[in-house]
């Protein structure tokens, strides 16, 4: 018998991080607004709760390649 990987909930939404990061680091906007504009720019709904986690997502990606080069002390 072949089991099968069951996924629970809905698959993730493909998200353009470099507009989630333009907005949040270079505009500064607030996660409402960022949602808007990202809504506006790509005609893709997006709501704040998921501009934020793809946020965290994204800066703890850069982190790790920025501690990656850091020589151990």
């Amino acid at each position: 018998m072949i089991e099968k990987k069951v996924s629970v909930g809905r698959p993730r939404f493909s998200v353009d991080f470099a507009l989630i990061l333009h907005f949040r680091e270079t505009r500064h906007f607030g996660w409402y607004k960022v949602a808007r504009e990202y809504t506006i720019r790509t005609g893709d709904y997006i709501s704040k709760e998921t501009c934020k986690r793809r946020y965290n997502e994204v800066t703890v990606v850069k982190a790790k390649k920025a501690r990656k080069g850091v020589p151990k002390i």
